[in-house]
């Protein structure tokens, strides 16, 4: 199971902020190679960080092994659903599942490049409604919150550019095993 590698280079003022810095780096490689990406938001120190672990391409799944190291905590989980499927706008029955389990909120980041967040008290689709939204035999997705600013609907990126295409490092990175000492994991 691969474990999310956190990004300790650069700090975030906000959860929010975090969750795109993440979403930019990984969504447009989630769209273009199918492949989910998920990670961890950890508040540490007063300032925000994200971690980072891929799934496997071209299935919509994603297994990893979240380290919060001592002194951080876990404020929430950041998600990719991949290519240009219908479905990839809703959160799964799985994605609520984790909500729930955890008590956290989950953001996706989709392939229109709209970002929305699932909290624990968020309600899920029954049929008809899943049914409604094209999801055909899909009970208990959710919708989610569409995330804005003052300056409307928050949008993270879509598209590689050179200035987002993810390094070979960066991608030896992702799902790599990186120790948390004296830290608590998630699986």
């Amino acid at each position: 199971m691969p474990v999310a590698t956190i990004q300790w280079q650069e700090r975030f003022e906000s959860e929010v902020d975090a969750v795109v810095a993440a979403a930019n780096v990984y969504n447009p490689y989630s769209i273009r190679h199918d492949q989910e990406f998920m990670g961890a938001i950890l508040r540490c120190g007063g300032g925000y960080f994200y971690s980072a672990a891929a799934g496997v391409p071209g299935r919509d799944e994603i297994t990893v092994k979240i380290g919060i190291p001592k002194g951080c905590d876990l404020t929430s989980f950041w998600h990719t659903h991949g290519d240009h499927e219908h479905q990839h706008k809703f959160f799964s029955a799985t994605d609520v599942d984790l909500v729930r389990t955890q008590q956290k909120p989950l953001y996706l980041a989709d392939y229109t490049g709209i970002l929305k967040v699932l909290s624990p008290n968020d309600q899920t689709m029954g049929l008809i409604e899943s049914r409604r939204y094209g999801l055909a035999m899909s009970p208990g997705s959710a919708v989610g919150k569409v995330v804005t600013r003052l300056e409307g609907v928050l949008r993270v990126a879509t598209k590689m550019t050179p200035q987002r295409e993810i390094t070979e490092l960066e991608r030896q990175l992702v799902g790599s095993i990186q120790p948390v000492p004296d830290g608590l994991y998630l699986e």
